[in-house]
């Protein structure tokens, strides 16, 4: 349907519109990150556009609870790739899909896994970064306001399902869906994961 122009269910104009630029996003905030050859990123009728390589991108992810999609379609060459994993806070279906436009397009062979990494590492330290300077609100010396055990227990949201709260050796654990981290003291009754 996308790649067809909408035949036979919409119309080619409807679909071009929904391939169509409505709204701009600025690379430096979020493209840059997972395509460093774009020029532009909009976002169009339920797809991000973007240029590669001088080819128009349409494109859509998503990730949830440790599941992750990622729909690449360059239209104009009437191909599309679709990754799913079954990792949900993993750069595999971006650099895969990379690797595949690539592939198809001829161009040179670029090591999507290790641009990535580098990316999403400079990120992680940028947003620590932030922390620490938004940091200023931390007060130091503090401490819970109850025994560490009186955090543990199940919390249970309608929403959002059971979160499991475990100590041991004085450090708590939270469990909730796919995730297992430790919670970290940040002051009085407040933790980080």
């Amino acid at each position: 349907l996308q790649l067809n122009y909408g035949r036979p269910l919409l119309a080619a104009a409807t679909l071009r519109e929904m391939h169509t630029p409505q709204m701009a996003i600025r690379p430096d905030d979020w493209g840059r990150n997972f395509n460093d050859q774009t020029n532009q990123i909009s976002y169009g009728l339920g797809w991000f556009l973007m240029d590669y390589r001088g080819h128009h991108v349409v494109n859509h992810g998503g990730a949830i609870d440790g599941f992750r999609t990622q729909i690449t379609l360059l239209p104009r060459e009437g191909f599309g790739i679709v990754v799913l994993a079954n990792l949900g806070d993993a750069n595999m279906p971006e650099a895969l899909r990379w690797k595949i436009v690539d592939l198809l397009l001829g161009a040179p062979a670029k090591d999507w896994d290790a641009f990535l990494i580098a990316r999403g590492k400079a990120v992680e330290d940028k947003a620590k970064a932030d922390r620490v300077k938004r940091g200023n609100d931390r007060v130091p010396g503090t401490q819970p306001s109850l025994p560490v055990d009186a955090y543990t227990g199940a919390y249970a949201n309608p929403a959002y399902g059971e979160a499991k709260i475990s100590s041991s050796a004085g450090q708590l654990h939270l469990e909730w869906s796919s995730f297992r981290v430790n919670l970290e003291h940040y002051h009085y009754d407040t933790f980080l994961i």
